[in-house]
């Protein structure tokens, strides 16, 4: 009991002698505790936020896209996923719906958008209807792009309202005209706001019919396409994804042992992949802001 009241004095008496010291050392420690506290909260916060979106997305729905090896890359090679490769998986995959392809315009056509004296730079997006249903984005206002749209190749378009705002469009901006390369197209809908994701927007787009975007692309025949779809029974999802891994290895001509030229993710998939980055990022700024919270203390 003695030593522990001489221990306490001895401290006490300490701190009145380095009074500015012993106030800086406490000061870094509550400011430490506080980080830890504000980055660990601040990452758990994105955590959520981010997963939900992706879990929007449903457990049975997938995404097949093409894939080129870094190796393969720097030579200039570039593997595609073609329509080939979609009327095959309509035809030969069973238990999925929803089916729809999906690339984004580029070259001379896509990228600057005009409405009146305003231009701004946009994704541009070629689908068709099942998009809405593949992807979870349903219209505000207006409708979305048809199956009638698409087959006539129309001059329609379905815009995000982040796009609306940067045209300073008219809050609702159904019937009006803006430019996409050159060529004219009909607003007929606005989509749902979804927010922003990483400090970037996520309603910054624009959707046209499929048939359009490829009457008006470069190169058709050699478009690069992505491929949405829900499986309709998620206990198959595997079995799925193994039969069109088969299907599309056969098609590319893969030899065994080869890798794949695509990739087909899962909604859970993506989840589970961000959900292990955020954990080492924490990591790492939890163990940063640590080292300093003991600097502080040893000070």
């Amino acid at each position: 009991m003695y030593s522990l009241l001489e221990s306490l004095r001895s401290a006490l008496q300490s701190i009145r002698a380095h009074t500015m010291r012993s106030f800086l050392t406490t000061l870094g420690i509550i400011i430490g505790v506080a980080s830890v506290i504000a980055v660990v909260s601040l990452i758990q916060g994105l955590s959520y936020s981010i997963t939900s979106k992706f879990e929007g997305l449903g457990s049975n729905s997938l995404t097949l896209r093409s894939e080129t090896p870094f190796s393969e890359a720097i030579q200039g090679k570039r593997n595609r996923l073609t329509l080939r490769d979609f009327e095959a998986i309509i035809h030969h995959i069973d238990d999925i719906s929803d089916v729809t392809p999906m690339f984004q315009t580029g070259g001379d056509f896509g990228g600057t958008i005009r409405y009146r004296a305003q231009s701004t730079v946009s994704r541009v997006l070629a689908t068709r209807r099942n998009f809405q249903d593949s992807r979870q984005i349903y219209t505000e206002l207006g409708r979305f792009i048809t199956d009638a749209d698409d087959r006539s190749r129309r001059r329609v378009v379905v815009i995000g309202s982040k796009l609306r705002e940067n045209l300073e469009l008219p809050e609702d901006p159904v019937g009006e005209f803006i430019e996409l390369g050159g060529e004219w197209f009909k607003i007929v809908g606005m989509t749902e706001t979804r927010g922003d994701m990483f400090g970037f927007s996520q309603d910054d787009y624009a959707v046209i019919p499929f048939g359009t975007g490829m009457a008006l692309s470069d190169d058709p025949l050699r478009q690069d396409i992505q491929i949405s779809f829900n499986v309709t029974d998620v206990a198959q999802i595997d079995a799925v994804r193994d039969r069109i891994t088969g299907l599309l290895r056969q098609l590319h001509k893969l030899k065994p042992g080869q890798p794949d030229d695509f990739t087909v993710e899962t909604a859970s998939q993506l989840t589970e992949t961000f959900s292990s980055v955020i954990s080492s990022v924490t990591v790492v700024l939890g163990g940063i802001v640590g080292v300093s919270l003991l600097v502080g203390g040893i000070g």
